[in-house]
């Protein structure tokens, strides 16, 4: 892919059951990944697994929508 970032959001993209796309596990290469504005639809944990840690510690930047998405990250 000849793209040097990669800009996510702003909506609903990490739902739970949501595709993995946007989690960026398809972005090959050094590439800067940023999540703007996202949501996570819901106040419950993220399901954690490797493959999810694994993906947000791949973006450089990420912003959310509510205050509680703040809190599922950090409890992530």
């Amino acid at each position: 892919m000849k793209f040097k970032k990669i800009i996510f959001g702003s909506d609903i993209i990490w739902a739970q059951n949501r595709e993995y796309v946007y989690f960026a596990d398809w972005a090959d290469g050094k590439k800067t990944l940023i999540a703007y504005s996202a949501s996570f639809c819901q106040n419950k944990s993220i399901e954690k697994d490797d493959f999810k840690l694994w993906c947000f510690k791949r973006f450089d930047a990420i912003s959310v929508r509510e205050y509680s998405g703040m809190k599922l990250l950090k409890d992530f």
